[in-house]
């Protein structure tokens, strides 16, 4: 299986910066937009790491090795299946779940019947991010990318993440500190963005 992206989309941030700014509280004041978008680029790159998927919507030429029957896409939603060994795909004779990137047959007569070789499928995939005028990832997906941003944010002038704080004599201070099975730097941003984790192919 490969795949390669024939219109890329305009950008991978899956959040904004009010969103981080609501996040992230005072640590966010005086910090110049620029520095709130890179912030941003960087916790979008690591969710999409985490989740093992690309977001953003995008067009793309898939290369599926065995075609024989039932086809599952590498990007999911689908939103558009445009050709399927250079023909037009009007969906006739299939069932497709969009959701799931996944083509199912009708019967044994299809236009990729027989082929144990390659088969090409060329189709758009993906979500319409935050700052698009259609705009459909899922809110905890933008949440848990916002919570990721606000931490490194924080992490530069106070802990966020600190359970408790005490006074000296009083009591003590408790942080929140990554697993050794954690990827993310925040424990809700994984809990949001658990079924949004593709499975680690075989």
């Amino acid at each position: 299986m490969a795949v390669e992206v024939i219109t890329p989309a305009e950008n991978y941030r899956l959040t904004t910066m009010d969103a981080v700014r609501a996040e992230a509280g005072t640590a966010a004041e005086g910090l110049g937009d620029a520095a709130i978008e890179a912030l941003i680029d960087q916790a979008s790159g690591q969710v999409a790491v985490y989740c093992r998927r690309v977001f953003a919507r995008e067009t793309v030429e898939e290369t599926i090795d065995d075609g024989s029957g039932t086809i599952i896409l590498a990007r999911t939603p689908v939103v558009e299946i445009e050709t399927i060994n250079g023909a037009a795909f009007t969906g006739s004779g299939c069932r497709i779940d969009k959701g799931a990137g996944i083509i199912r047959p009708a019967s044994r007569v299809h236009i990729w019947s027989g082929r144990a070789s390659p088969v090409v499928v060329v189709y758009t995939a993906g979500y319409a991010l935050p700052e698009e005028d259609d705009r459909n990832l899922p809110v905890n997906v933008e949440r848990a990318t916002a919570l990721v941003a606000a931490t490194m944010l924080g992490n530069r002038q106070r802990d966020i993440l600190v359970k408790s704080e005490s006074v000296e004599g009083i009591g003590r201070t408790d942080y929140w500190m990554p697993g050794q099975g954690s990827f993310l730097n925040h424990p809700e941003a994984e809990r949001l963005l658990a079924p949004f984790v593709m499975p680690t192919l075989a």
